[in-house]
């Protein structure tokens, strides 16, 4: 079963695991900081996306595999969430199916803590200790981020259940431009021999003007010259709507010293700017042409709830697509999974559509009032304090329709704000 979401098989780019992947879980779902470097990097998630499809709180996934012999689906894996009352993430645990019994088996989870903007700044990470009927540490993460809620870098910790203490396993660093791009990260492993951090693995990033991404490029440590060796790169294409619809990946030939073209993902889209195909193509070298290897299609719902992934394999030998695996999304009865004050009427926003400047009124704020805007891919593009009375500049903020949540005291109120084209 392939659990993956978007990122492209063998394009061995690490997929900004902490930069993407903690601002995912600031937002909407979680993750690991186990950095794994199989994939292209992924710009838009589509997994953060549906966490919170309009603005609604998604409480588990469950996934189930084709059995072809009987020509049913099974459960198999499921993952449930848990939010705080600002709406962000502080659980995601992991259940497999018990076939004997019939019933959901703890596998793992991971608990979150943020700071007071909602960032991330720790993850802790336990394992099912089925044995003795406990959860059992496993690893830690630690996490810095800018003023902006960026994050600059992050501490892997293993733990060692010998000495019963945390251990140095793993550090990511990130530079962060003006606009709150990450154009470069490096990787490092701990060495225990020589007691010291040991390069492993980096990645260079290009954005167009818009703030998508254009390119990556991954390098790999060399320890013998001690040097980087480029390693895998990928290109992305956006649409006129911001919509990615394909990226490319390439591997480094050393003999031929060239980017030699390996995958490709396409992806489709409908008149709402869902996603509702995603087709994935290896390159046959022998041939020279593109082979169908797998293909995902997703469903939504009257609200524009993605509800259903339906993921396919090419069968080489029948040639035609055959089940591989589903992917089941339940949300929260409440919208944004707040427990009140969705649609604060005493609280407006305006003038929306806006341009350069919003005003935010309130009827009786509370101290503290805060501010928060992301772009329909996930990504925050402001975070303010606010003060009722104080006209909030936006003009930096690229033209679109984006998300804004504002938190007064234990109330929270979520919506859309347009903002229009700048002449």
């Amino acid at each position: 079963m392939n659990a993956q979401f978007l990122s492209l098989r063998n394009c061995n780019t690490y997929r900004l695991v902490c930069l993407l992947a903690c601002f995912a879980c600031a937002l909407f779902s979680s993750f690991s900081c186990l950095a794994q470097k199989p994939e292209c990097t992924n710009p838009l998630s589509m997994h953060m996306k549906s966490i919170r499809a309009n603005g609604d709180r998604i409480d588990s996934m469950v996934y189930e595999d084709y059995i072809v012999a009987s020509g049913e689906w099974k459960p198999d894996l499921k993952y449930e969430y848990a939010y705080d009352a600002a709406g962000n993430t502080i659980q995601h645990a992991a259940f497999f199916r018990d076939n004997e019994t019939n019933s959901w088996k703890n596998w793992w989870k991971e608990d979150y803590t943020r700071d007071s903007q909602g960032n991330m700044i720790q993850s802790l990470y336990y394992m099912w200790d089925g044995t003795s009927g406990q959860w059992v540490r496993n690893r830690k993460c630690v996490y810095t981020n800018n003023a902006g809620g960026n994050m600059i870098n992050y501490f892997m910790y293993s733990w060692d259940t010998g000495t019963n203490e945390w251990v140095n396993s793993r550090k990511g660093e990130y530079t962060v431009d003006e606009n709150g791009h990450t154009t470069d990260d490096i990787f490092f492993s701990w060495s225990v021999p020589v007691e010291a951090w040991v390069n492993d693995y980096k990645d260079e990033f290009s954005f167009n003007m818009n703030g998508n991404m254009t390119e990556s490029t991954g390098y790999s440590w060399i320890e013998a010259s001690s040097e980087w060796n480029p390693e895998t790169r990928c290109l992305y294409v956006w649409d006129e709507n911001g919509h990615i619809t394909l990226v490319t990946g390439y591997d480094w030939n050393e003999i031929q010293e060239e980017w030699l073209v390996d995958n490709k993902r396409e992806y489709s889209y409908d008149q709402q700017g869902n996603r509702t195909l995603n087709m994935y193509y290896v390159w046959d070298k022998i041939s020279g042409e593109w082979i169908n290897y797998d293909k995902t299609e997703y469903t939504y719902d009257d609200q524009g709830r993605q509800v259903l992934d339906l993921l396919f394999d090419w069968d080489t030998e029948s040639h035609e697509w055959v089940y591989d695996l589903k992917r089941n999304y339940y949300y929260h009865q409440q919208s944004a999974g707040l427990p009140d004050g969705v649609g604060n009427p005493n609280l407006i926003i305006y003038p929306n559509p806006s341009l350069d400047y919003i005003q935010v009124d309130i009827i009786n704020p509370s101290e503290g009032l805060l501010l928060f805007m992301y772009d329909l891919q996930g990504k925050k593009v402001l975070s303010k304090t606010l003060n009722s009375a104080e006209p909030i500049y936006i003009g930096f903020i690229d033209s679109g329709t984006y998300l804004y949540r504002i938190i007064s005291g234990d109330k929270c109120t979520v919506g859309k704000l347009i903002i229009r084209t700048k002449d």
